[in-house]
């Protein structure tokens, strides 16, 4: 029987080997026991910079799922414990993978943290029942201070590599950007480019997932005045296999486990 649904997630599980991000190892394995209970068909993750870590989802996530970097595991990031080779992405897929890329950003930015991070974007090619198709996992710029211009840089990147690509597009990510189709530069980007905003959310579109009361977000340096909508997934030329939206929400975990909740997206065959 041909598969009816297609269940997606994207997460920034905020594993950042840096001292003030106590007990990681343990968290993480909370977050991978919480994605295997999800059983979701494809999972993009963001800020997997621990190498280790890294290792240990791969690990717990077993043999159900297929595992895109985008370049070889040997590559480091001059930072200690940090790797350089995926820009902190992953995608986790029941699919098989049939071609992954990593493409970064550029690295000139007024941000040294941004710098250090070797932003970019994750490609893998799945090959679904349906046919092959294009998933994009992305982290764009910091959303303080002036970053604006450079996720709409970063953004304008990623479409530049589907303007020729017709395959079926799912973009998921942390897009630290707030209310994004509130802003018409980032809208009409998208709009132009044929993505579709998923059905419901007129309720849910601006629901945050990086919430204010969320302990890991009222800590330094995490700590904000209002709470936020940072992470999204679109999609671009589902319809023609007949898919339509079951379900598109923020997850609220109980604890948390990082300072973003991860978003799920559900379609299913009309």
């Amino acid at each position: 029987m041909e598969k009816q649904d297609l269940k997606i997630i994207t997460y920034n599980i905020w594993d950042l080997p840096l001292w003030f991000n106590k007990e990681r190892q343990a968290r993480i394995a909370k977050v991978a026991e919480f994605l295997k209970k999800q059983n979701a068909d494809i999972v993009c993750l963001q800020e997997t910079w621990d190498a280790e870590n890294q290792n240990l989802l791969q690990k717990m996530m077993g043999p159900d799922y297929f595992c895109a970097f985008g370049e070889k595991k040997s590559q480091k990031h001059w930072l200690k414990n940090f790797s350089n080779f995926c820009g902190g992405l992953m995608i986790f897929s029941k699919f098989p993978v049939s071609e992954e890329n990593f493409f970064p950003f550029p690295r000139l930015n007024y941000s040294f943290t941004e710098m250090c991070g070797h932003k970019g974007f994750l490609e893998a090619v799945l090959e679904t029942p349906w046919g092959k198709l294009r998933m994009i996992d992305t982290h764009l710029h910091s959303w303080i201070f002036w970053g604006k211009k450079f996720r709409l840089k970063q953004l304008r990147k990623i479409m530049s590599r589907l303007e020729a690509n017709d395959l079926p597009v799912i973009l998921a990510g942390d897009f630290n950007q707030h209310d994004i189709l509130g802003h018409e530069l980032f809208a009409a980007m998208l709009a132009n480019n044929n993505f579709n905003i998923p059905a419901g959310e007129e309720s849910l579109f601006s629901a945050p997932t990086y919430r204010r009361e969320n302990p890991f977000v009222d800590m330094w340096p995490n700590r904000v005045p209002f709470s936020h909508r940072l992470d999204y997934i679109f999609t671009r030329g589902l319809e023609r296999w007949g898919f339509a939206v079951k379900d598109h929400r923020p997850i609220i975990l109980e604890p948390t486990l990082s300072d973003h909740d991860p978003v799920e997206l559900v379609l299913t065959k009309d």
